[in-house]
């Protein structure tokens, strides 16, 4: 496996969406769409015998499904090659990309019926974030730092509470302890991944 680390995007919510790519340089390929973010995206190659390198300049095409067809194009560098999945960095993004990604966060949790969301996330910029965008959407969001904040939130009140959704920056030892507590303790509560970037 290849790597090339990249400190700012560490911030950014990472989705998990479907959609297809297509990408253009020293070679071509095409894949599904893994996850996005406003920084990066990851999917895997439809064809595993693609080769592209680490710092490679690239042109995608990107399209996410039930997007009516809408095609959106940027330009990236290759940031993370473990075929036949690949790591693309956005040099650029279309004005309305950042738009359409929150969308797809949006519509992941409205197609769990979610009225109340817990999320629990440290990085605090990251949290507020994606919060007001659920509370834009009509939602309400509670917000906890730490395994520990959300249980204690849970213990105070669960009214219309529905959904937790749990970044994986937390340590995932810690993380699977959490969930292994709330499918213990409070089985009607379904649980999402927020996957920040780490590429």
């Amino acid at each position: 496996m290849q790597n090339r680390d990249g400190g700012d995007r560490r911030r950014s919510v990472r989705v998990c969406v479907r959609g297809r790519v297509v990408m253009h340089g020293d070679g071509y390929g095409c894949g599904e769409i893994r996850d996005v973010s406003m920084a990066a995206i990851r999917f895997r190659f439809a064809d595993p015998t693609a080769r592209f390198g680490i710092d490679d300049t690239v042109e995608l095409n990107v399209r996410f499904d039930g997007a009516a067809g809408e095609w959106s194009g940027m330009s990236g560098r290759v940031a993370r090659v473990d075929a036949p999945e690949i790591v693309v960095v956005f040099h650029d993004l279309p004005a309305d990309f950042e738009d359409r990604i929150q969308g797809q966060l949006l519509a992941m949790l409205e197609s769990e019926h979610v009225m109340h969301v817990l999320l629990v996330d440290p990085v605090s910029q990251r949290r507020s974030l994606v919060a007001a965008s659920l509370r834009a959407a009509g939602r309400r969001v509670s917000e906890a730092a730490t395994p520990l904040d959300a249980i204690d939130q849970l213990g105070e009140s669960r009214a219309h509470l529905g959904t937790v959704a749990i970044a994986d920056t937390i340590p995932p030892s810690i993380a699977d302890e959490l969930r292994a507590y709330l499918r213990s303790a409070h089985a009607d509560l379904g649980l999402l991944r927020l996957i920040p970037r780490t590429d």
